[in-house]
């Protein structure tokens, strides 16, 4: 059931990216066992050159030009040569399970082009035990490859197992949501240009969270997410 969850999510998500000036940043995925899909013609392309094997969550992340840039599964981040980066492995994104909803989320840090964010999530399996973390990926470190230059710094335990973005009101910023286990807090932190802010707005809404497995995703607008442990919309302005 969660991998259908997922499958459902991650077309709702490019859905929702149709109006976004950034859309060549997810022009490349890479999902499943060695599976890809390449955007850049217009039109879904298959791509069997990646070297990721999961059974759920993973993330990609491109240029503004459609160039791929990495990709991990909240493990192991690898380059656009499908190399691990340095200090890329052992992500807290439940790689030893491989069973993570939204195990990882990369955002470029707003006003930096060197500069990418990825926040992991734990899974059931652990018992979210590892929680919600973020990594930073220097791009341009490394010949141009990409180094992990912060790893596993943790934001909270234990985390449910889904995540979103929503870019804030101002464009400059970015709110990435969370949500606590057993718990009805939905966590938000806002990225800009001067990093995370590790103290997040907590919001209480919807139901208590009694179970790891969640998806988050937001709609087109920007003003409801869809909560899919229960089905549940919560209008954003209950959890800002």
């Amino acid at each position: 059931m969660k991998k259908h969850l997922l499958l459902f999510l991650l077309f709702f998500s490019q859905g929702s990216f149709a109006q976004n000036p950034d859309i060549k940043r997810t022009y490349h995925w890479y999902f499943g066992n060695g599976c890809g899909l390449d955007f850049s013609s217009g039109t879904a392309v298959a791509d069997t050159t990646g070297t990721l094997y999961t059974y759920e969550g993973s993330s990609a992340i491109s240029d503004t030009s459609g160039n791929l840039l990495f990709y991990t599964d909240g493990d192991t981040v690898w380059n656009h040569l499908h190399q691990p980066m340095p200090n890329g492995t052992g992500l807290l994104g439940c790689g030893n399970w491989g069973s993570s909803g939204q195990a990882a989320l990369i955002i470029p840090q707003p006003g930096n082009d060197s500069l990418f964010y990825t926040f992991t999530n734990d899974c059931w399996e652990n018992s979210g035990s590892g929680g919600f973390n973020y990594s930073v990926v220097n791009i341009k470190s490394n010949n141009n490859l990409g180094d992990v230059i912060i790893k596993n710094q943790i934001l909270f335990s234990p985390s449910a197992e889904g995540t979103t973005s929503i870019k804030h009101g101002n464009a400059n910023a970015v709110w990435i949501i969370t949500h606590e286990f057993n718990t009805s807090n939905f966590f938000s932190y806002l990225l800009d240009s001067n990093g995370i802010s590790v103290t997040p707005i907590i919001s209480n809404a919807g139901i208590i969270l009694n179970d790891f497995t969640c998806f988050l995703a937001s709609s087109p607008s920007g003003k409801l997410i869809a909560f899919c442990n229960g089905g549940i919309s919560v209008p954003l302005n209950q959890v800002f």
